[in-house]
């Protein structure tokens, strides 16, 4: 028998050439090839002639005659050549053997009967069948054996056929999972590019390449074991950030995947129940969770966050979707970490944006109240006693003086210096002592430590501030000024959040590790007034004033945010309830050698 390399054109040349072999021998105008797939169960009729014609495929459908059906569903003539691995000759009384025998048939009109297995390697993998409907002993037993020599042949090139079309599938599937690994890796090169929008591209990202439901991406800080931010990207378009409380908690599946570093394929909900309220939330029947890891300073992987891949139904992960899912997973982490870098970057250029700004800002607005100043002072003599007309200038002046402060309080942390090695434990302790000497509140008492009240000290509300401090935190390279601004801004907002109540304030620094290197993590807490959740969500994206006058217009959060991320550190409210305090937590590297920074103009202008 020829060989074919296309699995319908051979059953096509195995019909015509056992007809042609066949013709002058026996009837072939009714007969068909079953296929059996062992491992699917399934019992197909690809090719099958009556009357001579061709079986058209709007025939072949589930139910009908020639459609495909799973074995043992009805036990057919096909059946019983399968499960006895042998001919079958019927020469007469066709329907009292059916009967005899157990056998299914969809016509009993049927008047002789003739099949053979294809046998390859004492495995069926399909039936050579031929029927007549007009006269019995059509076929014979020598009939039979040239089925069976046929049958035999047909097996092979069936065989050839279906190894030719495997392996061009397995070709096919290769190229697609290069182009869709390519695809990945060029997608992930343009996410690292953009810091605020790379969560978001890498869950459209997955949703586009494997077709999911829903993509959700959490970021995930390992010295602490919690997730910091998260979004999830519907594929409809629709995109969910998640902050705070939303975020996974640590006993949540998402935290065991980060902490254990390992993918898990969730082919059907059903069977695990509880591995996330996330897909019930949701309405989701399967899920794949992977860890975004990426090799450390030391060698050792760290989970730079967690990747969920959702879907609606009940799916199968095959192993070219685990593999390019992994890719995914890898490629995302390397864009996050990369993103952080570039977020650095980009907070340096906006310190020498800012900069550039506030200094022309303040030389304009120096020259402007330069020139109200006096004149407030010259109407001053000249209304006398007017109440009136003095409350109206008290008014002026005190708005004078509070916008020059607010553009002094500005410029001071963006003014260009060089990254030096220093102690951020001093940095801490000056600040704290800016923070008492700038104290507004003279009634109320500000101890640094516990231990110095004395008994007159108890007349009046106390606010203690203590310190617990790593004393063996190594130096590291910053910009002095503005890290000393950064903390001076956490104390004096917890000093405010207590003011004009007793209260405590701790402040702590210690030194932590892992693969990505050494980190100081330093946290200011207090027991005031706390932070509503409304404000929580916008203070380090915007200015948030407090609303008295003079309190301060908004901006230490913002543009703290903004050095610690030019010394590629965080900076976030770790937790806060209103009536119980606040807490902000800080990371910064310990580093070897001082970081590039832009140069700043100073804006020296004097108001």
């Amino acid at each position: 028998m020829t060989k074919s390399q296309d699995l319908q054109t051979t059953l096509h040349r195995i019909y015509n050439e056992a007809a042609e072999v066949m013709s002058g021998l026996m009837d072939t105008q009714n007969m068909y090839i079953a296929l059996y797939d062992k491992n699917t169960a399934i019992v197909e009729f690809p090719l099958a002639y009556q009357d001579g014609k061709l079986v058209p495929d709007e025939e072949k459908v589930a139910g009908r005659p020639w459609g495909p059906r799973r074995f043992g569903e009805r036990n057919g003539l096909t059946e019983w050549v399968i499960q006895h691995k042998e001919s079958l000759l019927i020469e007469k009384d066709f329907e009292g053997w059916a009967k005899a025998h157990n056998v299914n048939v969809f016509k009993m009109d049927t008047r002789c009967w003739l099949g053979a297995p294809m046998l390859l390697r004492d495995e069926v993998i399909g039936v050579i069948g031929l029927q007549n409907f007009e006269r019995e002993r059509i076929f014979d037993q020598q009939h039979c054996d040239l089925l069976m020599t046929i049958a035999s042949q047909t097996g092979v090139a069936i065989e050839n056929a279906q190894l030719f079309e495997a392996t061009r599938e397995i070709a096919r599937q290769r190229e697609e999972r290069l182009r869709r690994l390519q695809q990945i890796s060029q997608r992930m090169v343009e996410a690292s590019q953009n810091p605020e929008g790379v969560l978001e591209f890498i869950a459209r990202t997955a949703n586009d390449i494997i077709n999911s439901a829903l993509t959700s991406v959490y970021l995930y800080d390992q010295a602490t074991s919690t997730f910091t931010s998260g979004v999830s990207v519907w594929r409809e378009g629709a995109v969910e950030r998640i902050e705070n409380s939303a975020l996974p908690s640590p006993e949540d599946f998402a935290s065991q995947i980060a902490e254990g570093q390992t993918s898990d394929f969730i082919e059907n909900i059903a069977d695990r129940p509880r591995v996330s309220s996330f897909a019930h939330r949701f309405h989701l029947q399967a899920f794949a969770a992977l860890p975004l890891t990426i090799a450390g300073a030391q060698g050792l992987p760290t989970t730079m966050g967690v990747l969920f891949v959702n879907f609606k139904e009940p799916h199968v992960f095959l192993e070219d979707e685990q593999e390019i899912l992994r890719h995914l997973a890898n490629q995302a982490a390397v864009a996050v970490a990369f993103s952080s870098a570039q977020a650095a970057a980009l907070a340096q250029e906006q310190l020498a944006a800012l900069g550039t700004a506030t200094g022309t800002l303040q030389h304009r607005l120096g020259n402007t109240i330069n020139v109200i100043l006096p004149a407030v002072l010259r109407l001053r003599h000249r209304v006398g006693d007017d109440a009136t007309s003095l409350s109206i200038l008290d008014t002026v002046e005190r708005n004078a003086l509070f916008a020059g402060e607010v553009i002094r309080r500005m410029q001071n942390p963006l003014r260009s210096e060089p990254f030096v090695r220093t102690n951020l434990n001093s940095l801490l302790r000056e600040a704290i002592q800016k923070c008492i000497q700038e104290n507004r509140y003279p009634q109320v008492s500000v101890l640094v430590d516990p231990a110095q009240s004395s008994p007159n000290d108890h007349d009046q509300p106390q606010l203690v501030i203590t310190t617990q401090l790593d004393e063996h935190l190594p130096e590291t390279f910053a910009s002095v000024g503005q890290m000393t601004e950064v903390f001076r801004v956490l104390v004096e907002n917890a000093i405010k959040a207590i003011q004009p109540n007793a209260g405590v304030i701790t402040i702590t620094s210690r030194l932590t590790g892992n693969a990505l290197g050494r980190f100081a993590e330093i946290t200011v807490s207090d027991t005031g007034k706390g932070i509503e959740e409304k404000t929580q969500q916008k203070l380090f994206k915007q200015p948030v004033p407090r609303k008295e006058f003079g309190e301060g217009a908004g901006l230490g959060l913002w543009l703290s945010q903004i050095i610690v991320r030019s010394h590629q550190g965080v900076i976030r409210l770790y937790a806060s309830e209103p009536g119980k305090g606040s807490t902000f937590w800080l990371r910064l590297p310990i580093l070897a050698q001082p970081l590039l920074s832009h140069a700043v103009p100073k804006g020296e202008e004097r108001l």
